[in-house]
Parts: C-alpha cells; structure tokens; sequence
C-alpha cells in the first residue's frame, strides 16, 4: 500500500510540474535579423528556468511589419520596430539596426481567437505560454487544416508544442504527405523528424528503386545510413533489390561499393561473384584474397 501511494504522489507531482509549465508567463523573445544578398535570416530565441531554444530560417522582410531594408542597412546604429504575426499570437519587437545586422527582443501577445480556434476544434484550452510555443514555431491555422486534410486524429495541446519543439513544421508536414506518407499522429510524426527522414531522403531511395518502404523501414535505414546514393551504387554493381535488412547489413559492416568492386574482381577468374552475405564475411574476416583464391581452386 505506501507504494502505491508512493507512486500516486509521484504522479500528482509530475502532474503538478506539467499544469505550472502551461501556466508560466510568456517569456521574453530575443530576435536577431541578418540581411546580405537580398536574402533575410531571422533568427528567434528564449530561454526559461528549464531550458532554451534557438531557431534560425530565411524569411521574407514584408512578414518583419515595420523593419525596412534602409533601417537594416544604415550606416550607424538606428532604433527599429517591427511586429511579427502568427496566428497564435504576435510578437511586439523593438531594438537596434546597422550594417546588414538587426537584433533586440520581443514581448507576446496571445491570440483569444486563436485560443478560440483551438477549443472549436477540439483541440483544447490553450495557457498563454502555450500560445507563445506555437506562435514561436509558427503553428496555426493551416498546421490545423493540414493535419485534418491528411486525416491525422485531432491533436492535444501537448501534441502541437511537442510537434513545434522537434521542428514538425507545416512545410515537413506537407512534404511527408506529397511523398505518400501519413504517421497516423503527431507523436510518430516527431519521431520521425527527429530520425532525420526527410522527402529529399525519401525521393533519393525512390530514385534507387525502393519506392514504397514502410516508415519503420525508413527510420532503420537512416539510422543506420542507408542513403540512396549508397543503394544506387550497389544495384549499378548488379545487387539490385536488395532487402532493406540485406542493405543495412551491408553498410553495418563495411561494405562499399568499392570493397564489392575488389572482390569481385579476385572472383572473377572463377567465373563467380559474390552474394551479399558473402561479401559481409570477406569485409568481417578481411578474408578477401584467401576467399577468392579457394574459390578458383
């Protein structure tokens, strides 16, 4: 009996910590603009009493409402202005502006409609340090209408901030859903992104013959880097359609396409070449000139 009540105060607790999370104040947003080449990077940070985030992405000038090129490129430093507008809510930024280079901070402003929009939904009552996480990954409207669109379950609050926090943004989204994939849910959405598989990885194992692996399959083979690149050189040797375990086996131990090239080229007097199994034991005994010369006996 004391553990279960042990465990039941550990529980309330970590409960406890989760509902003071949600209902911390905004903090205050630093933001830095870098302007060069007609190209502008904005990058946005905060930091709490349990962490940091930084983030960092071009951007176009007209979404900084009030930040002009001039200001940016004045010779000597200037105060600067600007807002910028999320859905979630808006950030109110001022601070200094020289030679390409802007920087300064930001207070928030949550949206009521937006926490609206939310509850509507089903989605549930948003805290305003809530509203700041989405507003800061830039999770709105559209992240709503296109989860719905790819038929996702409706997300939690949890859900949305977790999401924005491993940068499942709308743009990562969409690109799963072109490359014909659906996660099922936000949760394996994450893990996904945080496995590295993007619709360029995607498109670069099509490319190779592998059009319609299974997301585990692609979560194993990027763990273990599997590229297409590396599935296109082997299959140029003759391994075409090779197992995705058979291809992660392969990189596992060592084998290139290079090493393939060697030893096939000691079996050939034998009129031979070797599986993949066999290449993996040649590349894991470093048995490649005795194996091929057994062979030609």
């Amino acid at each position: 009996m004391p553990a279960i009540f042990g465990r039941l105060a550990l529980a309330c607790a970590a409960a406890a910590v989760a509902v003071a999370a949600h209902a911390q104040p905004a903090p205050r947003l630093d933001w830095q603009v870098d302007r060069w080449n007609e190209t502008t990077q904005l990058t946005l940070s905060y930091r709490t009493e349990t962490g940091s985030s930084v983030t960092s992405r071009p951007t176009e000038l007209k979404d900084l409402a009030g930040l002009t090129e001039a200001q940016l490129a004045a010779p000597a430093l200037i105060p600067v202005r600007f807002a910028l507008h999320r859905d979630a809510g808006d950030f109110d930024c001022d601070g200094s502006a020289r030679a390409g280079r802007a920087s300064g901070s930001c207070d928030f402003h949550a949206s009521p409609a937006f926490a609206g929009l939310l509850r509507a939904r089903g989605v549930g009552s948003a805290e305003p340090y809530d509203l700041f996480q989405l507003a800061y990954a830039d999770i709105g409207r559209d992240y709503l209408d296109e989860l719905a669109r790819q038929h996702y379950p409706t997300p939690s609050i949890d859900d949305l901030r977790r999401a924005g926090q491993h940068g499942v943004r709308l743009a990562f989204l969409r690109e799963l859903g072109d490359a014909g994939y659906n996660a099922d849910s936000l949760a394996a959405l994450v893990r996904i992104r945080d496995h590295g598989i993007s619709q360029h990885y995607i498109r670069e194992l099509q490319g190779a013959g592998y059009p319609h692996l299974a997301l585990e399959d692609l979560v194993r083979a990027r763990d273990h880097g599997v590229t297409g690149h590396f599935a296109a050189e082997l299959a140029q040797r003759g391994y075409h359609g090779l197992p995705m375990e058979t291809l992660v086996r392969l990189r596992d131990h060592g084998v290139t396409a290079g090493f393939a090239d060697r030893a096939n080229a000691e079996a050939a007097g034998a009129g031979g070449r070797f599986s993949p199994e066999e290449l993996i034991r040649l590349r894991d005994t470093g048995g490649l000139y005795r194996a091929a010369a057994r062979r030609e006996r």
